[in-house]
Order: structure tokens, then C-alpha cells, then sequence
């Protein structure tokens, strides 16, 4: 694939699109126009380079298409409008389906905000991706003008082994964007070069870096400093003087205020999501996003520069690309000690028990207020020692996930972090690990409510709605009757020797009610949806 070129900058996200369909080998179009498709073929007047071939019906624009993609072995790529465009199709992208040919189907639709709205030829109430998902390997509606570019280069990457189908609201297509520059395996050396130009290079961790060693060399070798998500924790050593802390959710003041003043913004394998950056507020200039799905580059931050690669093997050939080491260009981390009173501080709680023990130890984080602390005050070398499980954010899957650890690492200690909440739901495990003789250690943060939910809706709404849960459970005594080890923990000196054991250990930990984190970082992103910035 050649790199997609910037001698004719495109108006709109049509343009975008064609440029993206050149840049990956495509020189013809089937298909029929219509209304909702008509800003595509305008932008193709701009293009001569893309041949039109305009056929008599869309079937048969698809079964050409198909002959078209036997010859080549490359993508065909077919251009119809919504409504009878798009079903006049299906057919067609029923015979590629079978027969397993690489074909692309872009439909036109209606505007974004006429969507649902009984509008002529809406593909919402006609149902256009249900309709197409039996007979394509991906099928996806471009909602922004952002996520355009990369949805097109993720589509031509799944059509290579199938049909697919995009469909193209007509308000975004007509949308003005920048073309960026998408690369397949290529561009290291420039994102070298471009972290050792930088005043204050910044590179972000996400989920998709858990386990890139090669960062240390960049980092060392760039002067570049580090901040991870907390999908990512561990991913870089947190005694490093390269790193800056975590970004997002549960994060560090030092890591916002640094990604703020970066003028270069290395991502490897973040989707740059929700919890990554406090609801999309964090700001991210002169950014290089790398990462394995296509579709997820330039989704939610203007790019200079997006890389399709995995992960590992991108940091490793960009650590080839830096020489010697540069002094960190920025202020490193520094850790706060909550101090040991009562009502003890969560953080407080997280430091005395990871000092008490070994470094080998693994922390699963269930979700709750309780995870953002655990972010926050955790110290953390590698990111197999860290779990938590945010991509759907369930309660409970902190407990079950350490059941399953412990399983697989018997001689390693095991350590859940749950809220009062989510222990409550899956309580029951702690019979599992009783009669199977699964000692893992279970510290519960019991404040008796839902913590994150009620701080979110006083920070919202100003008020709370009735009913929520407020009763402080002895857990401990829950705990013992079900045959676990239980300890009620209310000061610090109440905190005991966690000897390993086959039996499970809870920890039923009265914590500070008045310490919070959420209402920086999660509750970030409800006040942005609610509208109450």
C-alpha cells in the first residue's frame, strides 16, 4: 500500500474516502447513484484517477464487481444509495458471501440527525446493517466524519477474505475533514525522529501495549515520558523515572498536565476511550496513534500520523530507530502517602497490604470507586501483576477473575480489590473458594452504598433517587459463616499478616467515606453527556 498523498488535500470526507480507496489499489467503482450517495461520486470528479462504471441495476453492478475481484485478487469496491440501492444489493453480496470474493459495498443513507425519523430511504427503519450482516464478514455505519478514514482501511482489510459493507450517512459524507496519512507497517523512523524533536514527547500505553518491553528503550533513548491507562497499568515500571503516571480513569495529576503541554503524542494500542481520558476531555496534540485495528485510528483525536501494526513489533522497531540515552523531559511522578488514620484512607489501605506483600503478587481490580483508587495508589512493575477488567466495567468480574488467577498461579498470592457492592452480587464465590480450597484474598472496601453512583448523581443531578443501598453489612461475619477466613479492618493496626493459605481470606475493610476519586475522572464523562459541563 502506498502512503496516501497529501498533493491533492481532500474538501470533504467523500474525498477522504476516494483517497483511501486510491491509496489501497482501488482504480474502478461500481454501481448506481442516488441522493444519499451523490457527495462520493461528486468527490470522484476530483479524482480522475477512479474510473465510474455506472451499470443498469445494483445487482448487477455487484455480480461485476465480483467478476472484477476473481481477476485482480484485490478488493472490488461497489457505490449504491440507500434504501432500494442498498436491497437491490444484497443479492449480489449474498453470491460474494458464498463464494468467499473480497468486494466492498458502500450505501448512501440519510442524514445523521434524520435517522429513526420515517425518512425516505432511512436505513435505520429498513434495518440496512441487520439485513446485510448475514451475508458479510463486517458491516459497520459511519456515525463521525473522524472515524470515516479508519473504518474504510479496517473494511478493505476485512474484504480481503469476504464482503463488506459500509454505509454513509449523506451530512457526513459532505463533512469537511483532513486526509491523514494511514500506514501499514511503516513510518518508525519518523516516530523517532519526531519523539526526539519534541520539546516534551509523550507516549500513552493502552490495553493493547500490556506487554511492549521495547517502550523502556524508546522512552530511555527519546527523552520521551511515559503515562499508561488503566487498562494498561503496569505495562511500563512505575519506579521508572521515564514515567509520568496514569491518564484517565483513576489517574495522576502529573500525567494530565503533561499530556496537556506535549507537542508530540505517541499511542500505542489505546482506542484513546472513555475511561482513557476522563470522557475525552484530556487534550492530545500531535498525535501518532499505532495500533492493530485499523478502525479505531483517528476515531477520537485529530492524527498527524495513524500506524497499523501490532504493537510489540511497532515499539520494537521504533526502539531501533533511537540511540544513547536522553535525560526524561519532563517531571516524573510523585507518589502521595494517605496518612494511617481512622477511618482509614483507601490509599492508605492498597499501600499497607502491598507492602506486606511479596512483589509477586497479583491484583485483580473489580469496578466500583474502589478501582480508581486502585489505579491511583497501586504500585505496579509489570502488568501481569494487574487485572482489571474495564472494557464493559461488570461488577464482579474483579472476584471471578481472581478465582481463575489463583487457579492457574497456586503459588502465587492472589489479591482481589472489590467494592461492598460487587462482593454482595457474587458473594456465593466465596463458597467456591471455600469448598475447592482456592485461597484467595479478598479485600472488600465497605462503605455501604454504591459510592461511584452516589457521588455521580450529586455531582450531576444534585440529588439522588431513593431506594439506593446505605446499610453497612458485616461482611466479616458473612464471610466466617461461610467458612473463609474473615478479619474486620477499622485501623491500620487491624490489618493482618496475610499468610498464604488454601482457605479465603476476606478482609472487610471499613474505609473514609469522604475520600473520592470518580468525580475527576469517570464522572467527567456523565456530566459531559448530561450536558453539565
Amino acid at each position: 500500500m502506498q502512503a496516501l498523498s497529501h498533493e491533492t488535500p481532500p474538501h470533504t470526507v467523500a474525498h477522504a474516502i476516494v483517497d483511501t480507496l486510491l491509496a489501497y489499489g482501488v482504480d474502478t467503482l461500481f454501481g448506481i447513484p442516488g441522493g444519499a450517495i451523490s457527495a462520493l461520486y461528486d468527490a470522484c470528479l476530483d479524482r480522475p484517477a477512479l474510473r465510474l462504471v455506472t451499470t443498469r441495476h445494483e445487482t448487477a453492478a455487484v455480480f461485476a464487481a465480483i467478476g472484477h475481484a476473481r481477476v485482480t485478487g484485490r478488493p472490488a469496491v461497489v457505490v449504491v444509495t440507500s434504501g432500494p440501492g442498498l436491497t437491490n444489493a444484497i443479492t449480489g453480496l449474498a453470491a460474494a458471501h458464498a463464494e468467499q470474493v473480497p468486494l466492498l459495498l458502500i450505501a448512501g443513507d440519510v442524514a445523521v440527525e434524520s435517522a429513526g425519523r420515517f425518512a425516505l430511504q432511512d436505513g435505520a427503519v429498513l434495518g440496512a446493517l441487520s439485513l446485510a450482516r448475514a451475508v458479510t464478514r463486517f458491516c459497520a455505519r459511519i456515525e463521525r466524519p473522524s472515524a470515516a478514514q479508519s473504518l474504510v482501511v479496517r473494511a478493505l482489510a476485512e474484504a480481503a477474505r469476504g464482503p463488506v459493507l459500509l454505509t454513509l450517512p449523506l451530512d457526513v459524507s459532505r463533512a469537511p475533514i483532513a486526509l491523514r496519512r494511514i500506514l501499514h507497517g511503516d513510518g518508525y523512523a519518523e516516530v523517532a525522529g519526531a519523539l526526539r524533536a519534541a520539546r516534551s514527547p509523550l507516549i500513552v500505553l493502552g490495553a493493547g501495549a500490556r506487554h511492549c518491553p521495547a517502550v523502556v528503550s524508546i522512552a530511555e533513548g527519546t527523552g520521551a515520558m511515559v503515562a499508561v491507562t488503566a487498562h494498561a497499568k503496569g505495562a511500563f515500571p512505575e519506579q521508572h523515572p521515564h514515567y509520568l503516571g496514569v491518564l484517565g480513569f483513576g489517574g495522576h495529576a502529573s500525567a494530565t498536565r503533561y499530556a496537556a503541554a506535549a507537542d508530540a503524542t505517541v499511542v500505542l494500542g489505546s482506542r484513546l476511550g472513555d475511561l482513557a481520558t476522563n470522557g475525552w476531555s484530556c487534550e492530545l496534540r500531535s498525535v501518532v496513534q499505532i495500533d492493530r485495528d485499523a478502525a479505531v485510528l483517528g476515531r477520537n483525536y485529530e492524527l498527524t500520523l495513524g500506524i497499523v501494526a501490532d504493537t510489540a513489533v511497532a515499539a520494537h522497531a521504533i526502539a531501533g530507530h533511537t540511540r544513547g540515552a536522553v535525560a526524561p523531559r519532563g517531571v516524573a511522578l510523585g507518589w502521595d502517602e494517605p496518612e494511617a488514620t481512622a477511618p482509614l484512607h483507601p490509599g492508605f489501605v492498597l499501600r499497607a497490604l502491598q507492602r506486606a506483600l511479596p512483589p509477586t503478587a497479583i491484583f485483580t481490580v473489580d469496578i466500583g470507586e474502589h478501582a480508581a483508587f486502585a489505579v491511583h495508589y497501586l504500585r505496579v512493575e509489570t502488568a501481569d501483576r494487574f487485572h482489571l477488567n474495564a472494557g464493559l466495567g461488570s461488577m464482579g468480574s474483579g472476584l471471578g477473575s481472581a478465582i481463575g488467577i489463583k487457579l492457574a498461579r497456586p503459588d502465587v498470592p492472589v489479591v482481589a480489590i472489590v467494592g461492598d457492592g460487587g462482593f454482595a452480587m457474587h458473594a456465593g464465590e466465596l463458597l467456591t473458594c471455600v469448598e475447592a480450597g482456592i485461597g484467595v484474598v479478598f479485600v472488600v472496601f465497605n462503605d455501604g452504598c454504591y459510592r461511584m453512583c452516589d457521588l455521580g448523581f450529586d455531582a450531576v443531578y444534585g440529588r439522588r433517587p431513593r431506594g439506593l443501598p446505605s446499610t453497612r453489612v458485616d461482611l466479616a461475619a458473612v464471610a466466617s459463616a461461610m467458612g473463609a477466613v474473615s478479619v474486620r479492618v477499622e485501623h491500620a493496626s487491624d490489618l493482618p499478616d496475610l499468610t498464604p493459605s488454601r482457605r479465603p481470606i476476606v478482609l472487610d475493610v471499613r474505609i473514609d467515606t469522604r475520600q473520592q476519586l470518580s468525580l475527576g475522572t469517570r464522572t467527567a464523562s456523565i456530566k459531559h453527556f448530561a450536558g453539565r459541563r
